[in-house]
């Protein structure tokens, strides 16, 4: 598992990790919970959700994350984009290839 700044900010805001910043301790956290033969691909589906749904510069499109039910920081974020106010929340809904990929990858 390839733990780059990407990863660690997206597996601490999914909740993946709990606070950890260090990229072994995250990388080693990360493979207790994610089989093996997923590990190569994580960090390039949690690249393409971050830039598709979760995005670090602006506020992420959580009415529309396939993982907002499991996300500890959906609610967070959701209060606070006015297209997902608008638009309402509806749970699991994929949206983009970084989420469809995710969550294709993780789902078993």
């Amino acid at each position: 598992i390839v733990t780059d700044t990407h990863c660690i900010r997206l597996a601490n805001r999914i909740g993946l990790v709990d606070g950890l910043k260090d990229p072994k301790k995250v990388e080693f956290a990360l493979r207790e919970i994610i089989p093996p033969e997923e590990g190569n691909a994580l960090c390039h589906r949690l690249v393409l959700h971050g830039r598709e749904v979760c995005s670090a510069r602006t506020k992420p499109f959580c009415g529309k994350c396939c993982l907002a039910d499991v996300c500890i920081s959906a609610g967070t974020f959701r209060k606070m984009r006015l297209s997902d106010q608008r638009d309402g929340y509806s749970g699991i809904q994929p949206a983009g290839p970084g989420c469809s990929l995710l969550y294709g990858g993780l789902e078993n």
